[in-house]
């Protein structure tokens, strides 16, 4: 199961990275329901396997990986695929920072605490280092979708991977 996470940790990110360097700014919504919020909650389900075992190399690894076959596959997404590693690893900072405070909390407590934190680190950080510039109204519309779609995938690997 934890390959399968993996696979599609890469995928989601390498199609946002795609989907948003074709259609620009607006796709940042369509990408931040499903794509984004998956890889939110699958990083903490990969926390919880990796916890203390190279957890910060690993997790950098399948963010480089994601961004070299994004622009394997299309060379002008380069500016998306570096916009999304360095939004990805200052989310994933600030995710595992508030994931890890809460450690004796409840799996959904801080799955859903530190995506909610990860959300708005990336949603902030993502545009402006993609387009060079933040819309605010658009980065709230992306942090709220990134949050409910966070809640919906957490619940939903919290159940498949952990409560059995």
């Amino acid at each position: 199961m934890i390959y399968a996470i993996i696979v599609l940790y890469i995928s989601s990110n390498v199609i946002a990275n795609l989907v948003v360097n074709s259609f620009g700014q607006a796709a940042l919504v369509w990408t931040a329901f499903v794509l984004i919020p998956f890889d939110l909650a699958s990083r903490d389900a990969l926390h919880e396997r990796w916890s203390g075992d190279r957890l910060a190399l690993r997790m950098f690894a399948l963010v480089a990986i994601g961004a070299v076959i994004t622009f394997a596959i299309n060379a002008s997404a380069l500016r998306i695929a570096i916009a999304s590693s360095v939004a990805f690893t200052l989310s994933a900072i600030v995710d595992t920072a508030v994931y890890h405070s809460l450690r004796k909390r409840t799996l959904m407590i801080k799955m859903n605490a530190s995506n909610i934190c990860g959300a708005i680190a990336d949603s902030i950080a993502f545009p402006l280092i993609a387009f060079g510039e933040i819309i605010w109204t658009l980065s709230a519309q992306q942090a709220g979708l990134k949050i409910l779609g966070g809640a919906a995938w957490s619940l939903a690997l919290a159940r498949l991977l952990y409560m059995k």
